[in-house]
């Protein structure tokens, strides 16, 4: 797989595949859904998640009541076409949080043993690194890269060697067995490029451009890599009325879009003297909106 080339026209200029780590890590979860990974010999899915989380007080509580892990609900484990589209729900499910659980509550699974959560643990200890120099998570000591060898550009490089050697045994074991264990290409392909497309844009931009006018260090910010105001658009309309299906998620994105600036776009597509429109990005973006969350099992 290419991850970046020379530019066809331009002297010395790299042009560098960026992948989407939201995606990503969403599809990471999806691969753990379907129930056919495994690493180092060990399975690893979200069945085994839930049943160990279902062993924690978490589970049983009532609304209102003290959580170990909040954060961590039923929904991030029971899947539908909505929240598998929930970055959140993808992120926690693969967290430090979820490393607690496994190693408090993995031994009370009767299903397995308590070694058998050894490749979760460890997938969802780098998974939790991944996301957190991705996000800029300041709370946990992660920042924007300013220098091409930052320690971050190391992190990076290592979460992409983790699946590659996955990705490699995988290819061993269906050559043998013919059992696909690993996730599919276009996952891989997503991962590899968010992290060394990181890697190779802070080698070569701030080594070219270390400093900013004003003298102070230049940065990559990575938590703004991969920001889809698309996206923002349509979990908005989503969010309009959960029970939608694609069609009226299609026709609630007008609604969710100032009356103004939908014509002016449809206006501006329409026209013939070449005049184009310019469109901040925030008019785009649509905000969250809270709903109250019940426990499945009432």
């Amino acid at each position: 797989m290419n991850v970046a080339c020379w530019h066809h026209v331009m002297t010395d200029v790299i042009v560098v595949a960026l992948g989407d780590f939201s995606h990503g890590i969403k599809k990471q979860c999806n691969g753990l859904e379907r129930g056919n990974l495994e690493l180092n010999g060990k399975p690893m899915t979200l069945q085994m998640l839930k049943d160990c989380w279902e062993k924690g007080p978490d589970a049983s509580g009532t609304e209102g009541s003290i959580m170990l892990f909040r954060g961590i609900t039923r929904e991030a484990f029971e899947k539908n076409s909505k929240n598998r589209m929930n970055v959140s729900l993808a992120a926690k499910v693969q967290s430090n949080s979820m490393v607690q659980i496994m190693k408090l509550y993995g031994s009370m699974n009767e299903k397995c043993t308590e070694e058998t959560y050894e490749s979760l643990i460890e997938h969802c200890t780098k998974t939790n690194e991944w996301a957190d120099v991705m996000n800029n998570s300041r709370h946990k000591g992660c920042v924007p890269i300013d220098d091409p060898n930052h320690e971050h550009c190391y992190q990076l490089l290592s979460y992409a060697s983790y699946h590659f050697k996955w990705k490699s045994q995988a290819e061993a074991v269906a050559e043998e067995t013919g059992r696909d264990v690993y996730l599919p290409v276009t996952t891989y392909e997503d991962i590899i490029w968010t992290c060394l497309g990181v890697v190779i844009t802070a080698r070569k931009l701030l080594t070219k451009f270390p400093l900013a006018p004003d003298g102070t260090k230049n940065n990559i910010v990575q938590r703004n890599h991969g920001t889809d105001d698309c996206e923002m658009l349509f979990c908005k309309s989503r969010n309009k009325n959960p029970n939608a299906d694609a069609i009226n998620t299609n026709h609630a994105v007008s609604g969710s879009v100032d009356t103004k600036v939908m014509n002016d776009m449809a206006a501006s597509t329409r026209s013939n003297n070449k005049r184009s429109n310019e469109f901040n990005s925030s008019l785009l973006k649509g905000s969250k909106v809270q709903r109250k969350k019940f426990d499945n099992n009432k």
